[in-house]
């Protein structure tokens, strides 16, 4: 494998190329890339599944929204929104000129994408940071994640295959696998990386943040860490929809092991009767799930540690858990319960379990219910279960959530992240490093830019997006 230096450098030249050439070739490149994929579904999926223990059925349907994520995002960069240009021409007023002033946004430059251990197609290597990275004009350093090399490595296969019959600047993706952490270090520290994208643990997240904030030259981390998307659901809305609610909650937390950033890992409700039957039935729907196997053993031993020194604390009641046996690989679906006053003494209540594990806050008032919201810290989302009159007669609890969260769900799950426009997968630390950005949705592109301003240039010598156009 070539030398980092030599990686860049080739990134750097290829970045230089690629972020002049039209808008229209980079969309057209992105979207050949689309149909290959579709072309090597399942080859792609074969190579995913022996490496992950992800089902056939949910690496097919993550393929299709990585070929339409990189589509949609080729044709959001056409409609050049992302650009925001805004210009002010020159004008003479009182005998007062003022210069010609032009402003958009345009590539950052060479960005590492850090490939994500859960989603092995949509948030790695032509995910959606690299599609991203892509309509910007940026070239791309994919780090490919140790879980699932081999299937990294045909996708790249993919997309280099693209730009050879394209005719696109050489080096403007790469593929790299890390030999050790000062590789990885030596990516991250290396002056001509201008960006990085990273979906993964709190730990790993921060520590890119910080190494990336070390440089004589800091540069932007975004980052998508940890997440606990607390639910809270409020006595008449539990009353009316009981069933329905218990069905939503016990099937967004057991789909596909819980390996989701969005998997509700906290529920927050008052102690009642309605309580009680929510609890029950969801609790059955635990005990009947069959243990799925995790994505790889560094997860299923983080979930088991981390399940069980909740479930040794002898302030957790245990309502329910899998009656199946499973195996050291295997998630093992899990619901369990603590007072209000109790969640509020001990910030670990509060971190991640990731998989399928339910922590219920058991409030005995809505004081509580806020000083819960309060103290949770910044989430990808916050749900509230409750009927419109609860909601306007809440509007403490209801601002809370809203500040902690980057998307706020009303009588819905968190799980299902759907790619559009309108989407917001982001939130405040330690959600990710910087909440007004987010990774899905065509606005990710803004992540890959920077604000360039030119002041008294000729029309026929500024960039193309910037000239005024004579009709």
């Amino acid at each position: 494998m070539e030398s980092v230096h030599v990686i860049m450098q080739n990134a750097w030249n290829a970045y230089q190329e690629f972020s002049n050439l039209p808008i229209s070739k980079r969309a057209a490149f992105m979207i050949a890339i689309s149909k290959e994929l579709l072309h090597q579904q399942d080859k792609l999926v074969k190579i995913a599944h022996a490496e992950t223990n992800l089902s056939t059925h949910r690496l097919k349907g993550e393929l299709k929204r990585t070929v339409y994520q990189l589509i949609n995002y080729a044709n959001a960069a056409l409609t050049g929104d992302w650009l925001q240009v805004n210009i002010q021409e020159e004008q003479c007023k009182g005998g007062v000129k003022t210069p010609d002033i032009r402003k958009y946004n345009r590539a950052i430059g060479p960005v590492l994408v850090f490939g994500a251990s859960n989603f092995p197609f949509a948030y790695s290597t032509v995910g959606g940071d690299t599609a991203s990275a892509f309509s910007a004009g940026c070239s791309v350093i994919i780090k490919a994640h140790e879980a699932h090399i081999e299937t990294s490595h045909a996708v790249a296969e993919c997309v280099k295959s693209v730009m050879e019959e394209m005719e696109m600047p050489k080096h403007i993706f790469q593929h790299f696998i890390a030999k050790d952490r000062t590789e990885i270090n030596e990516l991250i520290l290396h002056p001509q990386i201008k960006a990085i994208g990273f979906t993964g643990s709190f730990s790993g997240g921060k520590a890119i943040w910080e190494l990336a904030n070390s440089r004589k030259t800091p540069i932007p981390v975004f980052a998508e860490m940890s997440s606990i998307n607390p639910v809270c659901i409020l006595p008449k809305k539990l009353a009316e929809d009981v069933q329905n609610i218990a069905s939503m909650l016990s099937k967004s937390m057991l789909q596909d092991a819980g390996q989701f950033c969005t998997n509700p890992g906290i529920f927050i409700i008052m102690d009642n009767d309605d309580a009680a039957v929510l609890l029950d039935t969801i609790g059955k729907a635990i005990e009947n799930a069959r243990p799925l196997k995790m994505l790889h053993s560094g997860i299923a031993h983080s979930f088991h540690e981390n399940r069980r020194k909740i479930l040794a604390d002898e302030r957790v009641m245990l309502i329910s858990t899998t009656k199946y046996k499973y195996g050291a690989l295997d998630v093992i679906p899990t619901i369990a319960a603590i007072s209000a006053h109790d969640f509020l003494k001990d910030e670990k209540f509060s971190e991640e379990v990731f998989g399928s594990f339910t922590l219920v806050v058991k409030c005995k008032s809505m004081d509580e219910m806020i000083q819960i919201c309060n103290l949770i810290p910044g989430q990808l989302t916050t749900t509230l279960f409750a009927t419109d009159d609860e909601v306007m007669s809440n509007p403490e609890l209801v601002q809370c959530m809203q500040e902690k969260c980057g998307r706020f769900i009303l009588n819905d799950v968190p799980t299902g992240v759907r790619v559009s426009k309108a989407m917001h997968h982001g939130g405040p630390w330690p959600a990710t490093t910087d909440s007004r950005f987010t990774s899905v949705g065509s606005d990710a592109i803004k992540r890959f830019v920077r604000p360039v301003c030119y002041q008294n240039w000729p029309n026929s010598l500024l960039p193309k997006d910037l000239q005024t156009k004579s009709y």
